[in-house]
This record gives structure tokens, C-alpha cells and sequence, in this order.
């Protein structure tokens, strides 16, 4: 098993106990054809429209054959996504219909090699893991889960420019659920999100991500 997922899997109930970082949607359907299932402290987001359901997990974008490597805290890692034979890769830009439903890909990289948001139907944003948001509004994903925490900083302030005057009211975000507040979805995006003892980052969050 790779180290990522290992981690995922098996460490990261105990290490996340009581820190109150990670604050996910529950499980149900919500507003504007959204749905979604709650695994732990991630989501796992669905839209419908017309009868037609697709499925959102805005996290890696690993091309076939392709292994990206990357360092955190010295050590080096492997992406363990891969594509088995067909699927269909996105690009930066890329505009796509599937049944009626729109589909903008819009790359933000940081959080891993070739992280993408999607904009779906020109109103909802499903940001994956590049944003942690809490009351006071978004920020930078936390340090420990971003490859490279300065050059997220630097897509967030991109993505906030393509967002501004657009007609997106609907964020889904990978670990902070669903955000409707956008004028503070980008108020700390040169900041890292940060949760000390006693002071941690979503008070409102549960204790365990099991919950």
C-alpha cells in the first residue's frame, strides 16, 4: 500500500483526533441538485440535473504512464493515481458537456502536481482540497496535506479572479463541506490554515473524523 494512502487509511483517526480541523458535509442531498457522501473527513460530490447524475472528486489529475514525484519534509513521494485504459484526461480551460450539465476544468495546482477544480453549469464550484475554510473564510489548505503550500497560495488568487462577478454561489470543498458565503470563500488565501491546541481551526468541526 502506498504511503499516502496508508496514512489515509490508517493513521489519520488517530492523528486528527481532537484537532477540530477537517469539517466535511454529512451525508445527503442538498441544494441545487447536490448530493454527497461523507468518508471520514473528505466528501465525495454528486449533481443532478434533468435526470442525470455525475460524480465530482476534484483531487489528482495523473496522466497515463506518468509518475509525478514530489518531497515533503524530505521525503520523497510517489503520486500513487494512476489511469487505467479508458479514461479520459482534462486540461486547464477545457469546456465539456455531459447531457445537459457544463463542465469548466480549472487547474489550481498546489495541494498535489495537477490538483483542478470544476465549475459546473457556470454556478458551482467544487474546489477539492486546495481551500480549508471555517467562519472567519477560506484559506490555503493546511501545510501538512499541500505539496507545495506557495504555489497553491498562488492558483487560490487565480481561481478567486476567475470566480469574481461570475454567477457561482455554491462551493463544495473537499474537507470544509458546502459554503455559500462568497464574499469570505478567498479573505485568507495568503495565509495557511492552522490549527494549534486550544486553539483549533474549525471550533464547530467534530472531534473525530470518524463522526
Amino acid at each position: 500500500m502506498k504511503f499516502m494512502y496508508f496514512f489515509d487509511c490508517k493513521l489519520k483517526r488517530f492523528v486528527m483526533y481532537g484537532k477540530r480541523m477537517l469539517h466535511p458535509s454529512k451525508t445527503g442531498v442538498y441544494q441545487n441538485g447536490i448530493s454527497c457522501i461523507k468518508e471520514d473527513d473528505v466528501n465525495l460530490w454528486f449533481y443532478t440535473k434533468n435526470g442525470v447524475t455525475i460524480a465530482i472528486d476534484a483531487g489528482h489529475l495523473v496522466f497515463k504512464g506518468i509518475e509525478k514525484e514530489f518531497e515533503k519534509m524530505g521525503i520523497p513521494l510517489m503520486n500513487p493515481a494512476r489511469l487505467r485504459d479508458g479514461y479520459k484526461t482534462v486540461s486547464d480551460g477545457e469546456v465539456f458537456n455531459i447531457d445537459g450539465i457544463k463542465v469548466e476544468v480549472f487547474e489550481v495546482m498546489g495541494h498535489t502536481v495537477g490538483h483542478v477544480c470544476y465549475i459546473i453549469d457556470d454556478k458551482i464550484l467544487f474546489s477539492g482540497d486546495c481551500l480549508a475554510v471555517n467562519e472567519s473564510g477560506g484559506y490555503s489548505l493546511f501545510e501538512f496535506f499541500t505539496q507545495n503550500p506557495a504555489l497553491n497560495k498562488k492558483s487560490l488568487i487565480r481561481l478567486r479572479d476567475r470566480i469574481a462577478g461570475s454567477g457561482v454561489k455554491v462551493v463544495c470543498t473537499g474537507h470544509s463541506g458546502i459554503r455559500t458565503d462568497m464574499s469570505k470563500l478567498f479573505a485568507h488565501i495568503d495565509q495557511s490554515a492552522v490549527s494549534r491546541p486550544g486553539k483549533p481551526f474549525d471550533p464547530t468541526a467534530p472531534k473525530s473524523i470518524r463522526k
